[in-house]
């Protein structure tokens, strides 16, 4: 990865979380592997429903929805091109 392992420069407040490879282990080029956030997004929905219906962890609950919303507001903020 460019600067010293560290990856690109990337927006820390872009609300996407970060990847340094793809998974062909090939470095990426942008810090964000879109698909791979969007897959985040599924998966925590899958945690919401756990922590309520299995778990009842409330906590988890507000969390894991908090986390799912503020990665797919940043898919849709920076993920798409038009």
């Amino acid at each position: 990865l460019k600067r010293k392992g560290k990856g690109t420069m990337t927006n820390s407040s872009a609300g996407l979380t970060w990847a340094g490879f793809r998974p062909s282990d090939d470095p990426c080029v942008y810090g964000y592997l879109i698909p791979a956030n969007m897959f985040a997004v599924v998966t925590l929905g899958y945690v919401v429903k756990l922590a309520a219906v299995v778990w009842d962890d409330e906590s988890m609950v507000k969390k894991a929805r908090k986390l799912r919303q503020e990665i797919d507001d940043g898919i849709q903020q920076y993920g798409i091109v038009e």
